[in-house]
């Protein structure tokens, strides 16, 4: 497990096949994770949910989502950690930007 941190963000990365990680970001949780050829993050837009419950984002809890295809099967899923986090801080940058999708709950 690795862990770092910047402003107004913080977290960590573990596990191989798949690489996770899991954090705060200006007060929201976010969840990586990297399998196969793909990987993925999501930051909930609920500041009250905590890390540890993530993934969540979806029809009930609305956030932010990007997945991107990365290598062939399984590459992914054997990504270093150096890896993991120049993707998650570039990310974290976008989702500052205001770039990345947002995901709205279902209408009933």
């Amino acid at each position: 497990m690795s862990e770092r941190q910047g402003a107004g963000w913080s977290g960590s990365v573990y596990g191989n096949h798949p690489v996770q990680g899991d954090g705060r970001v200006d007060g929201h949780a976010w969840y990586f994770r990297a399998k196969w050829a793909a990987w993925s993050m999501e930051i909930v837009e609920d500041t009250s949910i905590s890390p540890e419950v993530m993934p969540v984002v979806g029809p009930e809890h609305p956030g932010w989502l990007v997945e991107e295809d990365w290598g062939t099967s399984p590459e992914a899923s054997r990504m270093d950690d150096a890896t993991a986090w120049q993707l998650i801080e570039q990310t974290i940058a976008r989702f500052r930007r205001g770039e990345l999708p947002y995901i709205r709950p279902e209408p009933l």
